[in-house]
């Protein structure tokens, strides 16, 4: 096994504020928690919030293919092998730097690391210094220079920060304990992820826009949390898909998705905008113009295999309950549609939630896996819900 550490974004996806030390990222922890049972299906690989802002987990592997798929995170600025983690004795963040920078002459797990890299190369770089919590000024170049000491004398490496054979991230943050106390990670294989690559994706970005539609980083995370599993047949339906805000998450990862939406216009400006997000992307995607309440396919729902998921942002609101069926109806359609699927995930008004899981309660077979709130603005919170089936 393989131990890495994932280090995510400052904002807290809940609530839309900063991350603060003691606090849990729910929806963080709910995301890399199912890319990993995406990416390592047959293996139990599950995330720990250790530190401020770092999750660990333990995975049977960790390649190329892996950080690839991994990459599709919202919520992870950084993953890497966790080489190297020491815990000072103190919660002064002067005091624990000087006591890292003493320790790590001694530290065995840093001089093992660094005799094996003979014969891998003869060039290394400290490529970046990651914190969590705010640092004296110069602490990155005192642990740069401790650290590059030990690596110099015990691969007999050089120091190249143009082109390096090999490239060391060091992470300071906090426990996440009751101690508090200053905690270091030293990785030799540690790849930043571009955690804003979202943006062009946003509704007012795209060819066909809808007011209310959902956004990213919003329909990236619900569609993470259900990710199907890596190299397996697999679909992503969404029976409301408006103008596409869900469907164009699942055709950057590379799912093949189904949508269906009963008004026309919608359904222009769906196939408008994933034509446009489709360039070279692999997945395919089909648009129906149809009813979620009276669905086209001839051999019905229950066709769909395992591989299939259903992610959605059924419709709700003063406006939309003037038009449309109550919300318990959707609800109830959508448990239907995705009986034979393996997760279902649908948005809805915060103070829909104990209605909804009570409703959810008398259908055998399914399970509340999560229930995520998020305040958009100081007037609406909505609520993900996360269900399995079968």
């Amino acid at each position: 096994m393989h131990r890495i550490f994932f280090f995510v974004t400052g904002g807290n996806f809940n609530t839309r504020r900063h991350l603060e030390p003691g606090e849990e990222p729910a929806f963080t922890l709910l995301e890399v928690a199912s890319l990993l049972k995406a990416c390592f299906p047959a293996s139990d690989a599950r995330p720990r919030y250790t530190a401020h802002r770092v999750l660990e987990a333990d995975v049977p592997s960790f390649d190329d293919g892996a950080i690839r798929f991994l990459r599709r995170s919202v919520a992870t600025q950084y993953v890497g092998t966790l080489d190297c983690k020491w815990v000072a004795s103190s919660d002064d963040i002067e005091h624990a730097i000087r006591e890292f920078t003493g320790a790590l002459p001694s530290l065995e797990e840093v001089g093992r690391l660094a005799r094996s890299l003979k014969g891998k190369g003869s060039a290394f770089a400290i490529a970046q210094t990651v914190h969590a919590i705010p640092v004296p000024k110069n602490a990155d170049s005192e642990i740069k220079a401790a650290i590059g000491a030990v690596v110099r004398a015990e691969s007999g490496f050089h120091v190249d920060l143009g082109s390096p054979d090999v490239s060391i991230t060091t992470l300071v943050s906090r426990n996440h304990d009751q101690a508090r106390k200053i905690v270091f990670i030293v990785s030799f294989r540690c790849t930043s992820f571009h955690t804003r690559g979202f943006k062009p994706r946003i509704a007012r970005n795209r060819p066909a826009f809808e007011i209310g539609t959902m956004n990213p980083p919003l329909t990236s995370l619900m569609v993470n949390a259900c990710h199907p599993p890596r190299g397996r047949p697999s679909l992503l339906f969404d029976p409301f898909c408006g103008t596409g805000g869900i469907l164009i998450e699942a055709l950057v990862r590379g799912i093949a998705s189904v949508g269906v939406d009963a008004d026309y216009g919608c359904i222009d400006g769906c196939l408008r905008n994933l034509r446009h997000y489709s360039g070279g992307k692999k997945a395919g995607f089909n648009v129906l113009h149809a009813s979620t309440f009276s669905l086209p396919f001839r051999e019905g729902p229950a066709a769909a295999k395992n591989g299939t998921v259903t992610v959605t942002d059924p419709p709700y609101g003063r406006l939309e309950s003037l038009k449309c069926s109550p919300f318990d109806a959707y609800v109830e359609a959508l448990l239907e549609i995705s009986r034979s699927h393996a997760l279902l995930c649908f948005a809805m008004p915060e103070e829909s939630v104990d209605e909804v899981i009570s409703f959810v309660g008398k259908h055998p077979g399914t399970a509340v896996v999560s229930v995520q709130r998020k305040r958009e603005h100081s007037g609406f919170a909505r609520a993900v819900l996360l269900l399995a089936r079968g």
